[in-house]
């Protein structure tokens, strides 16, 4: 339903109007209220250009308080050049024309030329009579700057992903090359030990991937991250794809650069533990991967698999294994806690805070 100029004064004002202010003069009281709080200057002026009205944002674009621009004419902010395109202006607003976004440098009270955009229309009385013109000038200089910093900000977002292609396409180089060299190894350890490299390598890989892929360039989503990482584990082992399932909570959790490379890390070394160990002689049996957020900026992560257990014996922070030396630094390093628990089977949950 449209609203009157009056009704929206009385809306806004009217506690505060003597009853006997009629519409006029509630609709100029509206409109003086508005300029107060609009960013762009607005200026009343008569239909010679002669101002007589100057709101805040005004002052802030020319550099004149209100007193000392009453009684200056609009021929005073125009450079010499725009004369003829602004008396064009107003001759057509006292023709009852409304002028929009015309391009007319303005003159700041230092000297200062400013880049603007003009817009005038006619103000008239309760009879339609065109009494003055309301301009309202626009600096441009802000939205030009802004512009600038969308196209710099763009063509940084296009480096940064051409960064994260080429590394990925490095590493990928890398575990290439491990694969060839591991053709020529004939000593089954020394190749595990080629395997266990070219699956960390592919896993830092992994990460670059995703965040070309990604929208912000700042994170990957877990759910998708761990469910490629996965993927690919399982292709190397040569095990069956459902032997490890993902499952993560409904919020959505992002990784960051630090976090996700070391996470991504430590569940390629859960899981190709829990591969090669967890169900010795070829028996069947599961891994999950959970990652659940616990409070706002907290998560969890969790590799659980239903096998031998851990031998308890050894403490897996002091374990001989690189892996699971890796995955003991790696934590730390993203200032998590990690925690083994053995009830039948394997869990290994890693406390991390998350951006």
């Amino acid at each position: 339903m449209h609203t009157s100029s009056e009704e929206w004064a009385s809306q806004f004002i009217g506690a505060r109007l003597p009853e006997q202010l009629d519409r006029e003069f509630r609709e100029r009281y509206l409109l003086a209220a508005i300029g107060e709080c609009s960013a762009d200057a607005i200026i009343s002026e008569s239909l010679t250009g002669v101002i007589d009205g100057w709101n805040p944002a005004a002052e802030r674009l020319y550099g004149y308080t209100a007193e000392e621009i009453c009684g200056k004419n609009q021929a005073d902010l125009t450079p010499g050049a725009q004369l003829p395109e602004l008396h064009q202006i107003l001759d057509q607003v006292a023709n009852g024309s409304i002028v929009e976004r015309r391009n007319i440098p303005q003159l700041k009270k230092d000297g200062t030329v400013v880049e603007a955009l003009l817009s005038a229309a006619p103000i008239r009385d309760s009879q339609g009579r065109i009494l003055g013109v309301l301009a309202i000038v626009r600096d441009t200089a802000e939205s030009k700057t802004i512009e600038q910093l969308k196209a710099s900000l763009q063509e940084k977002e296009v480096l940064l992903k051409e960064v994260h292609h080429r590394v990925k396409n490095n590493l990928q180089v890398i575990s290439s090359l491990l694969n060839l060299q591991a053709r020529h190894v004939l000593d089954r350890e020394a190749l595990e030990m080629f395997k266990e490299s070219q699956n960390r390598v592919r896993s830092i890989a992994l990460f670059h991937e995703k965040l070309y892929q990604s929208k912000d360039l700042a994170h990957v989503e877990a759910s998708e991250f761990f469910k490629t990482l996965i993927a690919n584990l399982l292709a190397a082992y040569g095990a069956r794809p459902s032997a490890v399932s993902l499952e993560v909570g409904p919020e959505e959790v992002l990784l960051g650069v630090d976090i996700a490379v070391p996470l991504g890390l430590v569940v390629n070394e859960l899981i190709s533990n829990a591969l090669k160990h967890a169900f010795p002689g070829g028996q069947l049996g599961q891994i999950r991967v959970q990652v659940r957020r616990l409070e706002t900026n907290r998560c969890r992560l969790s590799v659980i698999d239903n096998g031998v257990g851990f031998p308890g014996h050894i403490d897996f922070r002091r374990a001989p294994s690189l892996g699971l030396q890796l995955v003991c630094t790696l934590v730390d390093q993203i200032g998590g806690a990690i925690e083994l628990i053995q009830t039948g089977g394997t869990t290994f949950t890693v406390t991390f805070e998350v951006e």
